[in-house]
């Protein structure tokens, strides 16, 4: 994983998110030992600690915030 972290890591279920000083965000699985499971990148620096509420991910970025859900999840669908 390269890269600087300023942002706090955040668990959730067995998975740890680590976001980069470069816009990446890893999805870690959690125990003794660590994979890879996902990298995931937006355009701009993060130096926010992501949050998780309501079955939704949110990212502050540089300029921006970005609200990720899954939006098979009726839940996640309603306004």
């Amino acid at each position: 994983m390269p890269g600087r972290f300023h942002a706090s890591p955040v668990g959730y279920d067995d998975k740890i998110l680590l976001a980069s000083s470069e816009g990446d965000m890893f999805v870690v699985r959690a125990g003794p030992e660590h994979e890879v499971l996902a990298t995931n990148s937006i355009d701009e620096a993060i130096w926010a600690s992501p949050a998780i509420a309501a079955g939704k991910l949110y990212v502050r970025g540089a300029g921006h915030l970005y609200c990720f859900a899954d939006l098979s999840n009726p839940a996640n669908t309603r306004r």
